[in-house]
């Protein structure tokens, strides 16, 4: 499709257009919802054990560990976990939440490079990312993530709202969720903290696509037109449940000023400012499923060789942009 042939086209922005672009250069979809991952955090716990905000990666691990020794919800028990992980490979959970920690800490999983891709996974930084997410959350005797965390997903990894987990990296449709679950002073929305290379989270969102063979091309124009203007947007923003457009692609809208809620500005600037989406010009579930197979597997078994683990994943990723013709 056209953008230019959809009116409203020239207030989505050239980020959000790009995610609708194919091999060939030509537009396959209308960005209609955007959305970031953040750091959702206990902030009545955090307060309690008075300690800051946090920044950096180790700022993340300290609070953790408190969260997870230190009895902040005060029933004198050891019973709250210091972060929510759904680690599980089934439809490639692990790949897809630790998509932002890996380019966190400088890592892509494939690499443009002319007209094709390359595997990066067994690049140095891959190594030393993936050995410290191995060692500092999935291994040892410090509690943490959640102890299913390797074969959660995101519908049973409830520990946030449960009640017993401290925070958790996830996208802003959990916010409504959390607020009648927690209660909105309970717990705080942050950015990302920063790793080795950066605050760069996984972006994702939604896209209206046009059946190819409708013959009904003026409707579907005008029908996109209204869901991607200020009026369908704002409409699909608010209510009571979670909202079906998270960021707005329309850049006339604050997604904090529609909704009146401040949390929300940090989503939208984390989208605009420090996030990266997966290449959509590959088929990417095979590569994100071989990823997520891989690092379960290394985080299971807390002897595994990272290096030796990322060097055969590297070897299927090459194998899976052979398959699709753009191995470089």
């Amino acid at each position: 499709m056209n953008p230019a042939s959809i009116a409203g086209h020239d207030e989505i922005t050239a980020k959000s257009w790009s995610s609708t672009v194919g091999r060939d250069g030509r537009h396959y979809g209308i960005p209609y919802s955007r959305q970031a991952m953040t750091l959702f955090v206990r902030k009545d716990w955090r307060e309690k054990l008075g300690l800051p905000q946090p920044k950096t990666w180790q700022d993340t691990l300290a609070l953790a560990k408190a969260f997870a020794t230190r009895d902040p919800d005060g029933d004198g028990r050891r019973d709250t976990y210091g972060m929510v992980v759904p680690g599980s490979a089934q439809n490639g959970y692990v790949a897809w939440w630790g998509a932002s920690w890996l380019w966190q800490g400088g890592v892509r999983i494939i690499e443009k490079e002319g007209s094709g891709y390359r595997p990066a996974m067994d690049s140095a930084a891959a190594l030393r990312t993936v050995t410290w997410m191995k060692d500092n959350l999935f291994c040892g005797d410090n509690g943490v993530i959640q102890p299913s965390a390797l074969t959660s997903v995101t519908a049973n990894t409830t520990n946030f709202q449960d009640g017993n987990a401290g925070m958790y990296l996830t996208g802003p449709y959990n916010i409504s969720t959390f607020d009648k679950a927690l209660g909105k002073a309970t717990y705080e929305v942050l950015p990302a903290p920063a790793g080795p290379a950066g605050n760069d989270v996984l972006a994702d969102g939604e896209n209206i696509y046009f059946g190819a063979r409708t013959g009904k091309a003026k409707q579907e124009q005008a029908l996109a037109a209204f869901l991607i203007s200020p009026e369908g947007q704002t409409l699909a923003m608010t209510g009571d449940h979670q909202p079906v457009v998270r960021i707005p692609v329309n850049s006339t809208l604050d997604a904090a000023k529609v909704r009146g809620d401040a949390r929300w500005s940090v989503v939208q600037k984390a989208y605009e400012d420090d996030s990266l989406q997966f290449p959509n010009a590959p088929d990417w579930a095979p590569i994100k499923q071989d990823t997520a197979d891989s690092l379960n597997a290394l985080f299971t078994y807390c002897g595994s060789d990272v290096k030796a683990g990322l060097k055969e994943l590297n070897d299927t990723l090459a194998g899976d942009l052979k398959d699709q013709d753009l191995l470089k």
